[in-house]
């Protein structure tokens, strides 16, 4: 790429993204490694923007290569900034024109789930957001009250025995999710986006499924594609086909 005005530098491992001044180059139809895929997909969650060889090179020669053309106006791997502040914008709005809906069925469940059980109403866990912040997720308690809290972290799939009767229909009806509205409306996540997942599962993830962490380019969502098609997952594979869909969702 030889243009006036742009200058390019090869970067060569190990990978710092303090190398980084404007931006990265990379040919993303080519085999890359471990190494260089982490390295791509944590400039994206930083905010470096990341542009496919082949995108840049057409948008600089005036023409579009056919393998760019699933890819954005530019090529760059980063979501433009001003889609995603209208999009928060629109969804909080949403939220409060629906706001005396939410709070009837807040009202609703809550008294439900008290007199079900006797236990707590709501339920919080940690989860990874955006850039890999880490915030906390609210949720309609589901499952009954442990004797011995365990700290370790577990697929909802793996404690299905402490469903609680109530619990099994709000999870059917995806309603153990709505006090997430209040995660949305603090900017931890949004209507529509890739599931949070439990910190230590995307150190696992990151680690056995390339591009991984790419999904934290955006905000986490209380719903979305791969939640509607696929639902819980219980595995590493699972996680694998589960996460086509969130990169479905968030190239469209």
């Amino acid at each position: 790429m030889n243009k006036p005005n742009l200058s390019f530098e090869k970067i060569s491992p190990p990978f710092d993204s303090n190398q980084i001044r404007d931006g990265i180059i990379v040919d993303l139809h080519s085999e890359l490694s471990d190494t260089e895929e982490l390295f791509i997909t944590n400039c994206c969650v930083q905010g470096i923007p990341v542009f496919n060889s082949i995108s840049l090179q057409d948008q600089l020669d005036g023409k579009l290569h056919v393998l760019a053309l699933t890819e954005n106006a530019i090529g760059q791997l980063n979501p433009p900034s001003l889609y995603l502040s209208i999009k928060r914008l629109w969804e909080s709005v949403l939220i409060l024109l629906i706001s005396p809906i939410i709070a009837t069925l807040f009202l609703v469940i809550s008294a439900i789930i008290f007199f079900d059980n006797q236990g707590p109403i709501f339920y919080k866990q940690l989860r990874t957001g955006q850039k890999g912040k880490l915030f906390y997720i609210y949720k309609f308690r589901t499952m009954s009250p442990k004797g011995n809290e365990n700290t370790e972290q577990r697929f909802a799939t793996q404690e299905e025995n402490r469903i609680t009767t109530i619990g099994k229909l709000l999870r059917q009806s995806r309603l153990d999710e709505l006090p997430q509205v209040w995660n949305v409306l603090k900017g931890d996540m949004a209507l529509i986006g890739p599931r949070p997942e439990q910190p230590d599962f995307v150190e696992q993830f990151k680690q056995h499924i390339p591009f991984y962490h790419y999904r934290h380019i955006v905000k986490p969502g209380i719903t979305g594609w791969a939640q509607v098609i696929q639902g819980y997952t219980d595995s590493t594979d699972t996680t694998k086909h589960k996460l086509a869909y969130d990169f479905y969702t968030q190239s469209t």
